[in-house]
C-alpha cells in the first residue's frame, strides 16, 4: 500500500492524458466480482475469534469493528491512489504497474506473503472436499493423506502453469478470471450464506431476520448479474 502511495504519483505523469471515468456502471459490475475478494476477511474473523481467551459479542465487536474500518480504509486509499495514478491502464494486480529492479524487494515480499497465506486455503480446499465425498479426514490411513494432498497440490499447479502457458496468467486475462470467480463464490461467502446460516437458526422474531434475507437476495442478485457481465465482456471482446 505505501509503495502505491508513495511511488504511485511519480509515476503518475506517464498516464496523465488519459482521461478520468468516476463511474461506469457495467464497469462496476464486471470488477464487482474481484472487489468481492476483499471480504475474505470475514471467515478468518473465525480464526481470531476461536483464539480469544474472552468469547463475547462485546468483545467479538471490539476486534472486528476496528478491522474493518481500517481495512476498508486501507482498500479505498490503495485503490483511489492507483487508478489515478495509472487512470486506463491500472492492473489488476497492481504491482505489475510498477516495473524495474528497485520494485523487485516489494514484489518479493508479495511473493513471501502469498507463500505463507496460501496454505490456510489449501486446509480448507483438502478439508471441504473430504465432507463432500464423506470422507473422515482425522481417520484417513497416512499413505491415503499423502496422496490426497500430493494430488491436489499437483492439480493446482497444474492449473496455474496451464494459465502460464496460455498467456492469461497476467494482465486483462488473470482480470477475466478474478471478475468470474469473485463474481460467484464472493457474494456465497459474503452474502448468501451468513442470511442462510441466520435465517436457519435465529426465530423470526429475531432483530436481523428481515435484513439477513435482504441480503441473500443481494447476495443472488450480484451472484446472477456480475459473472454474466463478466462472459459477456469476455464473448464481446474476442469479436
Amino acid at each position: 500500500m505505501l509503495m502505491v502511495l508513495i511511488a504511485g504519483p511519480l509515476q503518475a505523469s506517464e498516464h496523465a492524458h488519459e482521461a478520468l471515468v468516476w463511474f461506469d456502471v457495467v464497469g462496476s459490475l464486471r470488477k464487482f466480482g474481484s472487489a468481492l475478494f476483499a471480504l475474505g476477511f470475514s471467515y478468518a474473523a473465525f480464526h481470531t475469534f476461536n483464539s480469544m481467551k474472552r468469547k463475547t459479542e462485546a468483545s467479538w465487536r471490539t476486534v472486528t469493528a476496528p478491522a474493518v474500518l481500517i481495512g476498508v480504509a486501507m482498500c479505498i486509499a490503495t485503490g483511489l491512489t492507483g487508478y489515478l495514478c495509472f487512470r486506463q491502464s491500472t492492473m489488476g494486480d497492481i504491482l505489475n504497474n510498477f516495473t524495474g529492479k528497485n520494485f523487485y524487494f516489494v514484489k518479493f515480499l508479495m511473493m513471501l506473503h502469498l507463500i505463507l497465506y496460501i496454505p490456510l486455503d489449501f486446509v480448507v480446499m483438502r478439508f471441504s472436499l473430504c465432507k463432500l465425498f464423506q470422507a473422515d479426514l482425522h481417520k484417513m490411513s497416512l499413505p491415503a493423506y499423502i496422496f490426497l494432498t500430493i494430488f491436489l497440490l499437483g492439480f493446482t499447479c497444474l492449473v496455474v502453469m496451464l494459465m502460464y502457458w496460455s498467456g492469461i496468467h497476467e494482465g486483462v486475462g488473470f482480470g477475466y478470471i478474478l471478475d468470474l470467480t469473485g463474481g460467484i463464490t464472493g457474494p456465497l461467502v459474503a452474502f448468501i450464506f451468513p442470511g442462510a446460516i441466520y435465517t436457519k437458526l435465529m426465530p423470526r422474531t429475531a432483530p436481523l431476520w428481515v435484513s439477513a434475507q435482504l441480503l441473500q437476495g443481494f447476495g443472488i442478485i450480484v451472484a446472477t448479474i456480475c459473472p454474466a457481465v463478466t462472459i459477456y465482456s469476455i464473448v464481446t471482446s474476442t469479436d
